[in-house]
């Protein structure tokens, strides 16, 4: 028996194209057999690309018989029934042309939050601070304490224990008790957001921007051109007020609005 050739392809229709460029022929001019399929897999983590090969065995050219030209129909409920399915089609592509266009329009949408509950609101702090201890317990931390402090949109929950080493890092351990409790405490009415970090977390944050906004303000002094710090939330921004007030040469004053509320270190 004699071969054109083998071709392969990443599925059995690419090896078949392949052999039809290679060889001047179409599709349904081949015949050939399958020497080997192997099927893609895909996993979570992974995906194996397919592949498969042919060998063609023979091509036949010979021209297709010319198929008799179908007469005109004279039947006139035939000739009725194509518009009105032409139509339904029409409608169909409308309705889905529609419906996408909706869909798009509500993808530029944000959900909107649930109202905060001042009953919910006021039991947020004691909800999280049990929830952190019971969880610490059950993890086997030993000895720990916490220290709760609150304002008006947030519950800082801060944690010092013996075994800091499973606080440092990356601080997986305590990023996770922070989602679980926000989770826990407002599944269904909303609270204040309940925040979990180091006791050290505050001292630490502080002592870090005392030290960019002194910084910053020397650039200031020194080329007389202003500068903007990255958006921070109120208390850090307070923080920076307080500390270049006392710095002369410098004014800072706070621009934007909600999480892109910033400060700007002008020279005086």
């Amino acid at each position: 028996m004699s071969t054109h050739g083998t071709f392969q392809g990443p599925t059995e229709r690419d090896a078949v194209r392949a052999a039809c460029q290679s060889l001047l022929a179409e599709p349904k001019m081949l015949e050939y057999t399958v020497l080997e399929l192997k099927e893609p897999t895909k996993t979570r983590y992974r995906t194996t690309q397919g592949h498969c090969s042919i060998e063609v065995t023979g091509i036949n050219r010979k021209p297709a018989p010319n198929r008799p030209k179908q007469e005109a129909t004279s039947n006139p409920e035939q000739e009725e029934r194509a518009p009105r399915s032409r139509s339904r089609d029409n409608r169909g592509d409308r309705d889905n042309r529609r419906g996408r266009d909706n869909r798009g329009d509500r993808k530029g949408q944000r959900r909107p939050e649930k109202p905060m509950d001042p009953e919910m609101m006021a039991i947020s702090a004691e909800r999280a601070e049990n929830l952190v201890r019971n969880w610490l317990d059950s993890m086997g931390f030993g000895e720990f304490g916490l220290d709760v402090e609150e304002n008006a949109q947030r519950v800082f929950v801060r944690v010092q224990c013996e075994r800091d080493e499973l606080m440092d890092g990356d601080e997986d351990v305590l990023r996770s008790l922070q989602y679980l409790a926000n989770a826990a405490i407002n599944w269904k009415l909303r609270g204040k957001k309940i925040v979990v970090e180091r006791a050290t977390a505050r001292e630490d944050r502080e002592t870090a921007l005392r030290e960019l906004s002194l910084e910053m303000a020397q650039k200031v002094i020194d080329s007389g051109e202003e500068v903007t710090l990255q958006p921070m939330h109120a208390g850090d921004r307070r923080f920076v007020h307080q500390t270049l007030t006392d710095v002369s040469g410098v004014k800072t004053q706070s621009e934007g609005s909600g999480g892109f509320r910033c400060i700007r270190i002008l020279p005086e």
